[in-house]
């Protein structure tokens, strides 16, 4: 059976900055640029990725350690360019 972990310091963070701000928390999710599924996944223990966990934070005036355990932020695969080479270029290896 699957047992979903509720992130309390998440859920803490957001009802206080809701009752502070005077917004809800779909309102929230939309100043950091989430849908309010995505920060609802947030709030049952899925970890987000250090960019939507940092534009979180800012918005609830919180460090992002204290609102999510290092562990459950996901790394992000950051792209690198390369040159592109043409098929006779590849051969030619």
């Amino acid at each position: 059976m699957l047992q979903i972990t509720q992130n309390d310091a998440l859920c803490d963070a957001l009802r206080e900055a809701s009752q502070k701000l005077g917004i809800t928390q779909e309102e929230i999710a939309r100043k950091a640029d989430l849908s309010y599924s995505t920060l609802a996944n947030y709030k049952t223990g899925h970890g987000p990725t250090l960019r939507n966990a940092r534009r979180l934070a800012k918005i609830l005036a919180k460090d992002v350690n204290e609102i999510f355990p290092e562990t459950a932020l996901r790394h992000e695969v950051v792209a690198v360019d390369r040159p592109r080479q043409s098929l006779n270029e590849v051969g030619q290896r």
